[in-house]
């Protein structure tokens, strides 16, 4: 909670930045390439994450470590598989999306498209630190993303340029630092899991996402796209200006819940499945809190 806390006062400077260096129309420009970017991933990465990560602990404390680990695997190599794609469809599908949008704005979608290769290689980290709560990890990457934007927002500005371009790439070049950061840490991480008693077998990913998970896949595909085309729609009815203020409302909404700790309640409820008593503990705190 304290690097959550510290993460969200470098939030609000790095927008002050980012509203100061560029104009309403090229805020509105901007949100609408992320939200390009969004569309693509929730076509093609599966909306899964948390229901492997549920499965991934409940197979390590029912000492059934090697599936565990199995599932770990596929559904990490699937993961940054599906980045890969979705960054094939960005780049190449940026000139589509500049005669659609009539204005060129192909390299500006191409800087981008990196993202979702970058961002699976974030989540797959994110889920294995988790299993193994280590929080601090996890929260320590996000204050990383946001001060690298901060340095860089404020190279680019102070010895550069600081326009749309510029803005585009501190943000790419942000979530590719901790990457590289916690790249050794996460292998690291990966040998902790013991060495369990059962058999791993395999396909253990699709019959997850055949039972029980294609209600997560439906309801995070379902949700993920309409907050990403919602602003085209804005973009299309109103104008591009108004995609701005949109996006800056949402995001302040979005600063002000985010100061609550709350993801830390999915990743403890799935080791007391086998005490009721704590499980519903956990449960009321959490619908409480």
């Amino acid at each position: 909670n304290f690097w959550r806390v510290f993460e969200k006062l470098l939030v609000p400077i790095n927008s002050f930045i980012v509203l100061s260096a560029i104009s309403v129309f090229q805020f509105g420009v901007y949100k609408l390439i992320l939200a390009f970017h969004g569309v693509v991933t929730s076509f093609l990465v599966n909306g899964i994450d948390q229901v492997v990560l549920n499965d991934i602990i409940r197979f390590k404390h029912e000492n059934k470590s090697n599936q565990a680990r199995r599932l770990f695997l596929e559904w990490g190599g699937f993961r940054l598989s599906m980045g890969v794609a979705a960054f094939i469809v960005i780049f190449f599908g940026a000139r589509t999306v500049a005669r659609w949008y009539d204005q060129d704005i192909a390299s500006l979608v191409r800087i981008i498209s990196f993202l979702p290769l970058i961002y699976s290689f974030i989540t797959v980290f994110s889920v294995l630190f988790r299993v193994f709560l280590k929080f601090g990890y996890t929260s320590v990457q996000s204050v990383v993303v946001e001060g690298s934007r901060l340095i860089l927002l404020g190279f680019f500005w102070y010895f550069y340029r600081l326009e749309l371009s510029e803005v585009l790439l501190a943000y790419i070049i942000s979530f590719l630092v901790p990457v590289v950061l916690f790249f050794l840490p996460a292998l690291k991480t990966l040998a902790y899991f013991p060495q369990g008693t059962d058999k791993a077998r395999s396909g253990i990913l699709w019959s997850i996402s055949k039972g029980y998970g294609k209600w997560a896949i439906f309801k995070n595909y379902l949700k993920d796209f309409t907050n990403q085309i919602r602003p085209w729609f804005i973009k299309f009815f109103i104008n591009t200006e108004a995609v701005a203020l949109f996006s800056l409302a949402v995001n302040l909404t979005s600063f002000i819940q985010g100061v609550f700790p709350l993801s830390v309640f999915p990743s403890l409820i799935p080791r007391e499945l086998d005490n009721s008593g704590r499980r519903r503990h956990l449960f009321a705190r959490g619908m409480k809190y």
